[in-house]
């Protein structure tokens, strides 16, 4: 099962800047207990993270609150075919803007020579 853990630290910690002293994670565990002990021993530093190369306990402060979830259902999300779409979204508005300045003066122009000479 997949789960997802929020920390927060008492104080802000570090520069105050936005969530520092917060974090966010998930992992795998097969069980909401196993989930529970795997947090109570990451918060604690009782065992090591081989993604953080450090000792999971170690953080600038201690741990204020903690929050977990189980994870449901989770599904990549195309972010390059997003990227993608958006750009020709822009392009598209950019040729439909461009159009519409140059018809604006295509009738001011229109106007003045064809109009203006009767």
């Amino acid at each position: 099962m997949d789960f997802w853990a929020r920390v927060i630290q008492e104080t802000r910690g570090c520069d105050y800047t936005i969530a520092c002293g917060e974090r966010t994670f998930t992992f795998q565990a097969d069980s909401w207990d196993a989930a529970t002990e795997w947090l109570k021993h990451r918060i604690i530093g009782l065992f090591p993270d081989p993604t953080d190369g450090d000792w999971p306990g170690y953080w600038d402060n201690r741990i204020g609150c903690a929050s977990l979830a189980q994870i449901v259902h989770v599904k990549p999300m195309p972010v390059q075919e997003w990227y993608s779409e958006g750009t020709a979204e822009r392009e598209e508005i950019s040729r439909l803007a461009l159009e519409e300045t140059e018809r604006q003066v295509y009738e001011r122009l229109k106007q003045k020579f064809e109009e203006g000479n009767k």
